[in-house]
């Protein structure tokens, strides 16, 4: 397997069959590339890279409010919030 993506709404919460957070519980099995997805800011994303929660993390929503994202965000910029209603442009 080259990767595995996660999926993790609030990695904040604890979960006793898995000894802590989902996070920390497959980084100590999976020792490849680990993606993390789930309502990350650049901000947080950062800081769990950083802190090695994941290699790589995807980013869907707020592209889909900002297309020009990465620009976006590499000049301090304001984004748009998504709202579900948007998902309809892109049908």
């Amino acid at each position: 397997m080259a990767f595995l993506h996660i999926g993790i709404f609030d990695d904040a919460m604890e979960f006793d069959y898995l000894g802590g957070r989902a996070s920390s519980y497959v980084r100590s099995i999976y020792s490849k590339t680990l993606v993390g997805v789930g309502s990350y800011t650049a901000e947080t994303g950062s800081s769990a890279i950083a802190a090695d929660k994941f290699d790589l993390l995807a980013i869907g929503r707020p592209f889909i409010a900002n297309p020009d994202y990465v620009e976006l965000v590499r000049d301090g910029k304001a984004l748009v919030e998504y709202s579900d209603e948007m998902l309809t442009s892109l049908v």
